[in-house]
């Protein structure tokens, strides 16, 4: 029979050799018994940008961007740091920022932010205004005696609904009164 001190030492040898072996396996693999939610592994991803670093370049060059992840405020004070970023295409259920200008009465030609999901079919949407320099969302500062005006949308999308109307599709309207009006832009 062998000595109680050499099966000790083999018992302790095999439980170290499979520990070993083991914690080689799942540093190569990654551990299988974690119960962590990857969201809670890694840091959630910022968004490109946001609201406010859109340029009047951007806005004159005609551009949108998808609302980031599923960013969407349910206190729309913050508008102007909503994360964006920018897209190609967009589904129905995205947010768009869509470049737009506001003609007014008197000739002024400003910068305008439409922000809405796309596939909404009411028109319109979340509106930021550039006031000295800086982007805020429409309405939450009341200008009694702001001139009214009339918006033109960049480049609206074909698979939002609300640019239709009475049998009519709208797309090319807003897209050439854009452009005719676009260089008259106030920096």
């Amino acid at each position: 029979m062998a000595q109680p001190e050499i099966l000790f030492g083999a018992a302790l040898l095999g439980i170290f050799v499979f520990y070993s072996g083991y914690a080689m396996w799942t540093s190569l693999i990654g551990t299988a018994t974690s119960t962590a939610e990857p969201s809670e592994q890694e840091p959630p991803v910022a968004p490109p940008m946001q609201i406010k670093d859109i340029t009047l370049d951007d806005v004159a060059a005609g551009q949108r961007w998808r609302v980031f992840g599923d960013e969407w405020p349910e206190d729309l004070e913050g508008l102007e740091d909503l994360g964006i970023e920018p897209a190609a295409e967009f589904h129905e259920d995205d947010g768009v920022v869509y470049s737009g200008i506001s003609v007014s009465s008197s000739g002024t030609v400003s910068a305008l932010l439409m922000i809405k999901r796309v596939g909404d079919y009411d028109y319109g949407g979340d509106y930021c205004e550039h006031v000295g320099g800086s982007w805020r969302q429409v309405g939450l500062h009341p200008d009694p005696s702001a001139d009214l005006g009339t918006e033109f949308i960049a480049q609206p999308l074909a698979n939002d609904p609300s640019f239709d109307a009475d049998g009519e599709d709208y797309r090319q309207y807003h897209r050439e009164r854009f452009v005719d009006n676009v260089a008259s832009l106030t920096r």
